[in-house]
């Protein structure tokens, strides 16, 4: 989609232009998007876009629409199309071609001594299924050398464009995802406990456009970032033994398993908020007045053009962005219980652990923040604690499984801090 609207708009505002090299950037998808269970209506999204010529960028935001044409307020999506000199990606792609075709080397030497293995087609996405079930033009990836969160990929595209694109999806998906797949489908990967999902990328480019039917070799190294729960690397697409394409900084993010209906339920179908009980809608004992936050801007020079692309498909294909898990838990670096320790000294002394049920919220709460008891001080606030979002939800579905409490993920955002938690609890749970 963005490929579309960056080229519509670039040739709108440059009629001569006959080719329009395009970096599609600062990728982020907040919020994934699942198709309806009920096929028979239109499912639609509205993309506001606007182009700066004079910094050669295109701002394009994709929005929710609902049945009565209301988008939301917030986008589910941003993203920063680029007009580059593809001669300098050439370039820049000539210099690493060495590294990948080294790394690619190495992996396929690891095959006979059983260090790497190589999988096929069907083992592949049988494997790719344990998170999503692509359809049969998104199997792209014909063979699979992989060893532990390093692969290459043998890919062959789809013959057919299925519709009218400037690059159809399903070949955009296949020459990418082994990313996904070495996050989601290596023996390194505990996907029992955990699925990985991307939510963006720092820039995605290919020097040729790719073409029906066409051979190409991926190659991936994914490693954990600095950023808690995520992992990134760069994808590098090869064709006749040159760099053509990249996609640099993918992330992915670990989730908890728990959360794999919350993230997937069809719109129309989505669990809605528990039903009424003592716990659920109950404002917590001391509700402090919280500011919301104020979106971030994004970036934009003032824009030349603005248009506002309505784009409806019958039939939506559901296919889940490439997802992952990973067999050894790689604690970020700087997540040490020293850190921990200094933090929690200079709170104070620490109480004995409660027991009833606020001990065993707390005893979770630890768990799943990987923290210690002694660091859930009265005064720390779940900030601080590193309770996001997502985190929240985790929590919040935890304490509904384990407890037998429903409660909002928004509790941990209404509650400032664990004394607040607490009090809550002994006064509603």
């Amino acid at each position: 989609m963005a490929l579309t609207v960056g080229e519509y708009l670039y040739k709108r505002m440059v009629p001569a232009a006959k080719t329009v090299p395009m970096n599609i950037s600062d990728m982020l998808v907040e919020h994934a998007q699942v198709v309806m269970s009920n096929r028979e209506g239109a499912q639609l999204l509205q993309i506001e876009a606007e182009i700066d010529l004079e910094n050669l960028t295109t701002a394009v935001r994709w929005y929710n629409v609902d049945d009565m044409s209301n988008r939301s307020e917030e986008p589910y999506a941003t993203a920063t199309v680029r007009y580059e000199d593809p001669d300098e990606w050439e370039a820049e792609f000539s210099r690493i071609s060495w590294l990948v075709h080294s790394r690619v080397e190495a992996l396929t030497a690891m095959i006979p001594g059983g260090l790497a293995s190589r999988l096929s087609r069907g083992l592949t996405y049988t494997l790719f299924k344990n998170v999503v079930d692509y359809t049969e033009k998104y199997r792209g990836m014909h063979s699979v050398v992989i060893h532990e969160l390093e692969a290459y990929a043998d890919v062959i595209l789809a013959p057919e464009r299925h519709g009218t694109w400037h690059t159809p999806p399903h070949w955009i998906d296949s020459l990418f995802h082994v990313g996904g797949f070495v996050m989601n489908g290596s023996e390194a990967s505990n996907t029992k406990d955990f699925f990985y999902v991307t939510n963006g990328w720092g820039s995605c480019r290919m020097v040729k456009p790719a073409i029906a039917g066409g051979s190409y070799r991926s190659y991936v190294r994914m490693s954990p970032a600095s950023e808690t729960n995520m992992f990134s690397g760069d994808v590098y697409v090869m064709q006749d033994g040159a760099v053509v394409g990249m996609m640099g900084g993918m992330r992915f993010r670990r989730v908890n398993r728990i959360l794999m209906d919350r993230f997937f339920s069809p719109p129309d179908k989505a669990a809605g908020p528990p039903k009424a009980t003592s716990s659920a809608n109950v404002t917590p004992v001391k509700p402090k007045a919280t500011p919301k936050p104020k979106p971030v801007a994004s970036q934009s020079a003032p824009a030349k053009v603005k248009r506002i692309v309505q784009v409806t498909e019958p039939r939506v294909e559901q296919v889940g962005e490439a997802l992952d898990g990973e067999k050894k838990e790689v604690t970020p670096e700087g997540d040490g219980d020293s850190e921990g320790a200094a933090t929690n000294t200079s709170k104070g002394p620490v109480g004995e652990v409660p027991g009833g049920i606020v001990g065993d919220a707390l005893q979770l709460i630890a768990k799943e923040t990987g923290l210690e008891l002694s660091d859930l001080t009265d005064e720390a606030t779940f900030v601080e604690l590193g309770v996001d979002s997502l985190t929240s939800l985790v929590l919040a579905e935890t304490f509904k499984k384990q407890l037998s409490l429903e409660v909002k993920s928004s509790l941990f955002i209404e509650c400032l801090n664990v004394r607040d938690l607490k009090e809550w609890l002994e006064q509603n749970a």
